[in-house]
């Protein structure tokens, strides 16, 4: 996800448009939807995290992120981050890029591991840059599988764009898009639901509000924030947000 250019290259071109929400093909019970915010938040800013600890939800996922991925040294700073997330009933999982399935398997491995060293308090993985390809399936699955050898942590696929089926029997929970609010299709998560999120940038307050009233996706981001990075800030309406998650 810091490679947002390359990834916003690779997302499938999507179109959300108000005629989507009106012509019907999105029909959803108000409040038949679990949902919750998941927010990557790339900057070493304690106002900021202070500021995403303190809003009012439990269950939030916290994307950390201390050097495109764990590091070469633990960080007092980000230890600091994933026990206050904890205290405050967040979850916080840990960044790891996979170069779209070139990165080597064993160096991934390795991350895993260096994660679960510095930050032994770490709930989870956001794997991100994930091909979605059928035929980097075992290469996924494959870390998939070495992530749950070390314990129940959740783990989250970000392919960026609406990845082969199979992938969903590998991931706790898939981010089925991220990109521009223009090029979103608000069905993207409707065949599987509960294990699909989206993470949106360039949005107002009403796409917010409208994404959120609309999808049935189990986590969203929605921010006006926008390129070159849409991840070193939290949205402006970000309690509107929160409350909005809460009320469909």
């Amino acid at each position: 996800m810091k490679r947002v250019l390359l990834s916003f290259l690779f997302s499938i071109s999507f179109i959300f448009t108000s005629s989507c929400l009106e012509n019907g093909s999105i029909t959803v019970e108000v409040g038949s939807k679990q949902r919750n915010l998941i927010i990557p938040l790339y900057k070493e800013d304690k106002i900021l995290w202070d500021r995403l600890i303190s809003l009012n939800i439990d269950g939030l996922i916290a994307v950390i992120n201390p050097d495109n991925g764990v590091g070469t040294t633990k960080s007092l700073f980000y230890e600091d981050v994933i026990n206050n997330l904890i205290t405050a009933n967040k979850t916080p999982i840990g960044y790891i890029p996979t170069y779209y399935g070139s990165r080597s398997i064993n160096d991934v491995k390795n991350e895993v591991d260096k994660w679960l060293t510095f930050y032994p308090n770490i709930e989870g993985f956001f794997i991100d840059e994930v091909s979605g390809n059928i035929n980097d399936y075992q290469y996924y699955e494959e870390i998939f599988f070495y992530i749950k050898s070390k314990g129940d942590f959740l783990t989250v696929l970000n392919v960026g764009s609406y990845p082969n089926e199979s992938y969903f029997n590998i991931a706790d929970n898939i981010v089925v898009y991220e990109g521009d609010v223009i090029n979103l299709k608000i069905y993207v998560c409707d065949s599987y639901p509960s294990k699909s999120s989206i993470i949106v940038y360039n949005g107002t307050e009403t796409d917010m509000k409208n994404i959120i009233k609309n999808s049935n996706c189990n986590y969203v981001y929605i921010t006006d924030d926008n390129l070159p990075n849409p991840y070193d800030t939290l949205p402006t309406y970000i309690d509107i947000e929160v409350e909005t998650i809460k009320i469909y």
